[in-house]
């Protein structure tokens, strides 16, 4: 599909419209993020009618004058670029180059479905963390024809292997087998596993306390707990409360979390096309659509927490041209393997060509005194801004338990520090620079050689009296979330050598191109 058939399927050679719904969408976007919070946030301060006036003014404004600004939103296709108009009274006309998309992730809800829409965004590798265009919203019919375009256009710089499959895959959508279906007990297992709805528990936590009477609650609690808990003459109660407070705010937590995983993970497939391109499609009120090209892929990232560990799980993220930005998944595919068995993982990353070294060069033999060190240093600035808060919170609660908690922490980082320090590791061969690191949380970390953009060699104060060194490895995907390579405490010799044959490759790389 050329550029022009693409404008004459969208209907777009002259400047057009987004679809006649689109005003709908963009309303609810609005409410949704501004004027509910707005509202909520007024109502807490002023509750009066003059309060309700304005709020509802305010809201008005919140509306009307974004809404105008985007439904002067139109859409040229334009020789080889997607122009996008819009503003009223500061208009903006923003070229998008077709060469340049790198995705189209198609967002669809249960409204959407029921319209027979889409919210469309454009993604390329230099719009950092924001989408480079969101067309809120096409039909699906015109959404379809803008990921049929890209995918052919993808294919067809592809290798000569792949011209056949490439001219069946642009005409019907691929149907492959699923590579990694998602039953109900992995969904509980990932909700389990993450943070996801951790602001809404702590508002519901927060709206509980506001409408009760907090002091009639302590004493409730109090009267029924206290006197009969061994564990008031270790702990006081102001701390029991505390710790009770807090496991009320973690129940909550995975509540939420593992209803936010059924809603974004469940019908959940991943599939792929020869090797060249992964698709995955997931949700179930609100479906996302998206694909990538596994050349566009520069980091693979393999973690591990504390929970994963206990259900001998582990889950892959990607770092890709096109970056997430911390958006949660609106742009392209960040969580790759949200959840899966380690035979699982081995399985996925033979299919995908990827190495998986379990011999590794380990770091410099006393690399666990600095990471102790650095524990420690952490955690001396963490109590002392706990016993400053406690300063200022309560004169019931004793400054000294700060005290009490760093000298706990204290054989506790040791062991961390030990342990990570053995666990940690790297290895170079066939291509590819491996990575692992951590102790309660792991992460593994495989880059190709040809993806690596930078090479730094740090050595501060401290690795010079200890001769050791870090070795930085950056990347197009690296993001503010995402950072680059840091793999640090490595003997300083060894450092030195590998940076150096790192070097030569890339100059080597350069040469070629």
């Amino acid at each position: 599909m050329t550029a022009f058939e693409l404008g004459v399927a969208l209907n777009a050679l002259t400047p057009r419209r987004l679809h006649r719904h689109s005003w709908l969408f963009i309303t609810i976007n609005l409410v949704i993020g501004n004027v509910i919070p707005l509202a909520l946030g007024l109502w807490q301060q002023f509750r009066d009618p003059t309060a309700t006036s304005i709020i509802l003014i305010l809201a008005a404004l919140l509306i009307v004058l974004p809404l105008v600004h985007a439904l002067s939103y139109r859409l040229h296709i334009s020789g080889e670029d997607i122009v996008i108009y819009s503003g009223r009274l500061f208009k903006s006309v923003r070229h998008v180059p077709l060469a340049n998309l790198h995705n189209v992730n198609l967002r669809r809800n249960v409204l959407h479905r029921w319209l027979a829409v889409a919210e469309v965004r454009l993604e390329t590798a230099g719009s950092g963390g924001e989408s480079e265009a969101v067309l809120r919203v096409l039909s699906l019919e015109d959404a379809q024809h803008l990921q049929r375009y890209l995918l052919s256009q993808q294919q067809s710089q592809s290798s000569p292997h792949h011209s056949a499959l490439a001219q069946t895959e642009a005409q019907i959508p691929h149907t492959g087998d699923n590579l990694l279906p998602l039953p109900h007990g992995e969904l509980i297992r990932l909700g389990l596993s993450t943070n996801q709805g951790l602001g809404i528990s702590a508002f519901i936590f927060y709206v509980f306390i506001e409408f009760q009477d907090y002091d009639r609650m302590v004493a409730w609690i109090g009267g029924r707990l206290f006197d009969s808990l061994w564990l008031t003459e270790i702990l006081s109660r102001w701390w029991i409360m505390a710790l009770l407070a807090l496991f009320v705010l973690w129940i909550l937590n995975k509540l939420s979390a593992i209803l936010f995983v059924y809603l974004g993970y469940s019908h959940f497939t991943l599939l792929d096309s020869g090797g060249e391109r992964i698709q995955q499609q997931r949700g179930l009120l609100t479906q996302h659509s998206s694909h990538i090209r596994k050349t566009r892929i520069q980091v693979w990232r393999i973690q591990q927490n504390p929970s994963l560990r206990l259900f001998k799980r582990y889950r892959i993220s990607i770092d890709t041209a096109v970056m997430d930005g911390g958006k949660g998944g609106e742009r392209g595919i960040s969580l790759l393997v949200p959840i899966a068995e380690q035979e699982t993982i081995q399985s996925l990353l033979r299919h995908w060509q990827l190495p998986y070294f379990t011999q590794v060069q380990q770091l410099a033999a006393r690399a666990w005194r600095r990471i102790f060190i650095a524990y420690v240093f952490k955690s001396s600035l963490y109590c002392g801004i706990l016993a400053l808060g406690l300063v200022g919170f309560s004169e019931k609660i004793p400054v000294q338990s700060a005290a009490w908690l760093w000298l706990a922490l204290i054989p506790l980082q040791l062991i961390a520090a030990v342990r990570r320090a053995a666990f940690a590791g790297w290895h170079c061969e066939k291509g590819y620079f491996f990575y692992r690191d951590g102790w309660l949380w792991r992460h593994w970390h495989i880059i190709a050689l040809k993806n690596i953009h930078a090479i730094a060699l740090q050595h501060n104060y401290f690795d010079r009296r200890y001769r050791m060194a870090s070795l930085i490895l950056d990347s197009m995907g690296c993001s503010a979330l995402n950072r680059p390579f840091a793999i640090r405490y490595l003997p300083q010799e060894t450092a030195k050598i590998l940076a150096k044959l790192l070097w030569q490759r890339q100059i080597k790389q350069s040469a070629k191109r």
